[in-house]
Formats: structure tokens, C-alpha cells, sequence
């Protein structure tokens, strides 16, 4: 131990004596790394980290060092000045000095404990620069992503007190639409012509009404719908499902397959869910528009100890990555005219439900999983 201390004052006193030759060695090398060009601030580092390493040396006490690398993190931070150039920088000096040592005389061992000591010092430097810019960086990345979740927040809702209110504006109006045009439609259904445009009219009201619906779910955690549960069927409510799609299914050459062996039941608001499956088979569908040929959704459901599943598969284009991760957001859309609200409103009737609703996308097939809590076969 007195060895190492002798040693330490050694080198100490061999730096000191050649305080003014190190520095410039030092400064004259950064200066010419950096085309010449060196500020106060820098040679004031070059000259703070010569003291530090002095006292590093003579006391062995990180506590100074520590404190100046907490400094440059938080300064480099401030000033945007991202941690890879500061380490380049710190380097550079390390290295620099380490050369002034190895071409200066002086005991072998003693060469070899002084650039032992160097390394070192600028080892911890580094280590808790890059610790303390990560901890300070990390905690302005948290800060800014709470900021932006709260003011994601606080649109989605103002969107849903707006949408609550266009929503009533827009139901109540539809509402008497589609009674009067009922009342037409009784009238003049004798045409056949007429029956036709009748149909087409009640076909618009409800498209727009489903939207309406959209907006309102949306909005509201819970509406009436919410307390009348029921008890059904999963096979059947898929094949009412496909039974009212079979148009769309037919008129786009899609070729549909069910794979369903027992039968399975949930409780739950029968209209939701099946609004939650139309919206999935529907967006299968559009996703084919574009092949040519062999267009196929396959609907799979199984049920596994307490949970039912339903897997809604095709073979359209992949969905990219980073929409998948984000597909249920509101306003997140693969459509040209979505409106990004219809699987959004899905996963949250299916979560309403103790459910889960989740998509996989590859280059083969597109799938989006449903699961339900599985009830007893009899109500």
C-alpha cells in the first residue's frame, strides 16, 4: 500500500511539473483535430479534467469527477448536443494524453501505473456521463410522452363531447327520415320500380345511422344497450352476420369458409357484437378489392378452457408494422376514405365485454382475433 502511495506521488508530481507542457501537448492535438478551431470552453475542460485527474490520483475520490460528469450531461442535454459527439471528444483527450505519457521517460512500472490511472479516470468519466445523460434523457422522453398522452387525452374528449352532440344531431333528424320514408314505402310499394329506390333509401338511412352508432360508442364508456345481456350463440350470430354481408360476399367473388365444430355461447349485447363482427368480415373483405383472384376469409372458432375465439383471416395485402401497432386508435385507417373509428370502436366494445381484440399481419394473410368469455351451452 505505501508502494502504490509513493507510485501515485510520483506521478503526480511528474504531471504537475509538466503541467504546462501536457496541457499544450493536449490542446495543440485537439486543435488540430478540430481544424484549428478551439474554444474557451473546451481548453476550460481540458484543463478541469488535468486538476481532476490530479485529485483522482492523490485521494482515489470519485466524488469531483462524478459531479463534473453530471455537469457536461446535463449541459450537453440543454443544449442538444447528443452524447456520441461528447464521447468523441472525451477520447480524443484521453487518448492524447495517454501519448504524452507513453513518449515521455520515466520508470517502466511507473509508466505503466500512470496510464493504468488515466484509463481509469476517463473510464468512470465516461461511465457516468452516459449514465446521467440516459437517466436525464429517459426522463424528458417520460415528460414529453405524458404531455403528448394528455393531450391526446384531453382532444379525444373534446372529440367526444362533439361527437356525443352531432351524433343526437344527426340521429334524431334520421330517426323521422326513416319512419316517413316506412310510411312511403307502404304506400307506393305496389311499384316495382319504386320499391327499388325505397330500398336503396332505407339502405343509405342505415349505413348513416351505423355511423351515428359509431360515434356514439365512441364516446360513451356505457349507453342503454349495456344492461341488457343475453345469452348467445357464436355460430349463430356469425352465420346472421354472413347471411346479411352475402351481397357484398357475392358481388365481390369472395369465397367464405367457416371452421366450427362445437357450439359455443357468450353473454353479451347481441347487436355490439354483431356490429363488432360485421366491421371485421367487412374490412376482410375490402381488403381483397385489389386481387385479382382466390379471394378467401376463413372464420375460425374454438374455445379454449374458459374463452372463445374467432380468428377472421384473408389473404389481402400485408398491413405495415407500424399501423398494426396502432390499428385500434381512433382515426388510424388502411382505408383511402376510412374514417379510422370502426375498429376503435370494436376493441372497445369487445373490452366492454371482458374481451380481447387483436390483429397479426403478415405477407400470407391478415388475421384479427376476437375472445370472449365462453358461457354454458344452456341460458
Amino acid at each position: 500500500m505505501v508502494v502504490y502511495k509513493k507510485q501515485y506521488e510520483e506521478i503526480c508530481q511528474l504531471f504537475l511539473d509538466n503541467e504546462v507542457e501536457i496541457l499544450s501537448h493536449v490542446l495543440a492535438n485537439m486543435k488540430s483535430a478540430s481544424d484549428g478551431k478551439l474554444t474557451n470552453e473546451v481548453q476550460g475542460i481540458i484543463q478541469h479534467f488535468f486538476d481532476l485527474i490530479i485529485m483522482y490520483i492523490q485521494t482515489e475520490d470519485t466524488t469531483n469527477l462524478e459531479s463534473f460528469a453530471y455537469e457536461v450531461a446535463e449541459f450537453k442535454l440543454n443544449r442538444e448536443i447528443e452524447i456520441d459527439q461528447t464521447m468523441d471528444f472525451v477520447n480524443d483527450s484521453r487518448n492524447i494524453f495517454l501519448e504524452w505519457v507513453i513518449k515521455t521517460e520515466m520508470d517502466h512500472l511507473l509508466k505503466i501505473k500512470a496510464l493504468s490511472l488515466i484509463n481509469d479516470f476517463y473510464s468512470l468519466f465516461t461511465k457516468h456521463t452516459c449514465v446521467h445523460y440516459t437517466s436525464l434523457k429517459n426522463r424528458e422522453i417520460e415528460k414529453q410522452s405524458r404531455f403528448i398522452d394528455s393531450m391526446h387525452n384531453d382532444r379525444l374528449t373534446i372529440l367526444g363531447k362533439i361527437s356525443t352532440s352531432f351524433a343526437h344531431e344527426f340521429r334524431n333528424p334520421l330517426t323521422s327520415i326513416k319512419g316517413f320514408v316506412q310510411l312511403l314505402e307502404h304506400r307506393f310499394s305496389e311499384v316495382k320500380e319504386t320499391k327499388k329506390y325505397f330500398q336503396t333509401i332505407n339502405h343509405e338511412i342505415d349505413s348513416l345511422q351505423a355511423h351515428v352508432n359509431q360515434f356514439l360508442l365512441l364516446s360513451q364508456k356505457q349507453n342503454h344497450e349495456d344492461f341488457y345481456r343475453t345469452h348467445i350463440s357464436i355460430n349463430n350470430l356469425i352465420n346472421e352476420v354472413l347471411d346479411f354481408l352475402y351481397p357484398s360476399i357475392t358481388d365481390k367473388n369472395i369465397q367464405v369458409r367457416v371452421d366450427s365444430k362445437d357450439e359455443l355461447y357468450f353473454i353479451g349485447m347481441k347487436s355490439q357484437i354483431k356490429q363488432v363482427i360485421i366491421n371485421i368480415i367487412n374490412n376482410a373483405i375490402d381488403a381483397l378489392e385489389n386481387r385479382e383472384n382466390e379471394r378467401k376469409v376463413r372464420i375460425h372458432v374454438t374455445s379454449e378452457q374458459e374463452n372463445i375465439f374467432v380468428s377472421v383471416e384473408n389473404n389481402g395485402p400485408m398491413i405495415p408494422k407500424h399501423l398494426v401497432d396502432n390499428i385500434f386508435e381512433p382515426f388510424i385507417t388502411t382505408k383511402e376514405l376510412g374514417t379510422g373509428l370502426g375498429l376503435s370502436v370494436c376493441k372497445q366494445i369487445i373490452e366492454k365485454h371482458n374481451g380481447t381484440l387483436s390483429c397479426v399481419s403478415e405477407i400470407e394473410k391478415t388475421v384479427f382475433i376476437l375472445m370472449l368469455k365462453r358461457q354454458s351451452n344452456t341460458p
